[in-house]
């Protein structure tokens, strides 16, 4: 009688652990899952921070750009008020050189004729910086862009591998929790041939 008796217990002790490891693969399975989600969030925290200070870096240089430029025009007009009052000055000192000496007027045009190529030299080499303070900011901009493209690529295949690992991980799960229960089938079915010699 009591033989009769421990087999039947001995089948409830085993299914029991089985209930009680599927429930320990499922706990784990769930808490793996969120850990991937709470990772997921972190980095895609720590992208829009990336993103942020990128974008505050372009309007910095956007700024900056805008500052050079206006700094040059002012210093091309500044130039132009200081040739304007040069050539107001020189024909004085040409229509009081007129009444003097005939090479002194020659020597005057010449004189004029320099400082106006000085200044034409001058302007194109304003304008020449102007354009290449304009480039590398463009450059600098279409760095960050470049660098934007990167990191949103380097996001996606991060989610894609996120993705692919979680799905492993339930099929993984998934076949176990298959095999275990299989091994139950089998367990049960021994157990109850096992009970019929003794009935």
């Amino acid at each position: 009688m009591n033989d009769y008796k421990r087999p039947k217990k001995n089948l409830e002790t085993i299914h029991f652990n089985d209930e009680e490891l599927i429930q320990t693969e499922i706990s784990k399975y769930v808490s793996e899952n969120i850990h991937l989600k709470n990772s997921l969030k972190e980095l895609r925290k720590e992208l829009e921070n990336q993103a942020y200070s990128k974008h505050k870096s372009v309007q910095a240089a956007q700024v900056d750009n805008k500052l050079n430029i206006k700094q040059l025009k002012d210093l091309i007009i500044s130039l132009r008020i200081e040739l304007e009052n040069l050539q107001i000055k020189m024909q004085t000192s040409i229509q009081h050189a007129i009444s003097n000496s005939s090479a002194e007027i020659i020597h005057l045009k010449k004189t004029i004729s320099c400082l106006r190529e000085e200044l034409e030299s001058l302007s194109i080499q304003k304008d020449e910086e102007l354009q290449k303070a304009i480039s590398n900011k463009e450059s600098e901009i279409a760095q960050l862009k470049l660098t934007i493209g990167l990191l949103r690529t380097a996001l996606d295949e991060a989610k894609f591998e996120s993705n692919k690992s979680l799905q492993e991980k339930l099929a993984e799960s998934t076949k176990e929790i298959v095999t275990l229960q299989k091994d139950l089938i089998t367990l049960r079915k021994k157990l109850q041939s096992d009970q019929k010699p003794g009935q």
